[in-house]
């Protein structure tokens, strides 16, 4: 997995209605799980938490059980939200606003309200939930490919998780995680 980011592209099939490809706009996300790897191993992980209860939005995704920080762990968060938290565009669609992407906002709208959200959304306050519960994860923006392969502009936000030097992409706002 490594290498295909290294190219900086990676393209991955989604079976659905209208078979979308996803191009992961990496940039130098190679590298940066490896400083991350280097900066815990220093000590140097001066991360403040950032979701107000990390409890409640562990308890809105149906998970009452501590979390391991490893693949089981990350899988285990991936599915829970999935299957809890609704992929919506309301406020986009419906309302013709422009919702805010601040880490409280997004907290109060789909942990408190109980609502779900679009993938900068989700994808921005699950990769909170991640750092808060320990694990190395950062944002990447990535764009739709139709059928015949034509990027559109970037306009998706996924999650790049890094466990045991390996990469994974995470996204809880339109799929899984990829090895």
């Amino acid at each position: 997995f490594s290498e295909v980011l290294q190219t900086k592209r990676l393209a991955l099939r989604r079976t659905r209605p209208a078979t979308l490809c996803l191009q992961l706009m990496t940039l130098s996300i190679f590298s940066r799980c490896d400083k991350f790897a280097a900066r815990r191993k220093e000590g140097n992980m001066n991360y403040q938490r950032v979701v107000p209860d990390t409890g409640r939005y562990l308890s809105r995704i149906g998970i009452s059980e501590p979390v391991t920080v490893d693949i089981m762990g990350l899988n285990r968060l991936i599915q829970a939200h999935l299957t809890h938290v609704p992929f919506e565009a309301l406020d986009v669609w419906g309302k013709g606003t422009v919702p805010s992407l601040d880490i409280g906002d997004l907290y109060q709208k789909i942990v408190r309200d109980n609502r779900g959200g679009y993938c900068f959304e989700l994808n921005s306050l699950f990769c909170a939930l991640l750092k808060d519960l320990g694990f190395e994860a950062y944002l990447v923006i990535a764009s739709l490919l139709d059928e015949a392969g034509e990027p559109a502009p970037p306009a998706h936000s996924a999650i790049i998780c890094c466990l045991d030097g390996q990469k994974y992409f995470v996204d809880v706002g339109f799929g899984g995680p990829v090895p």
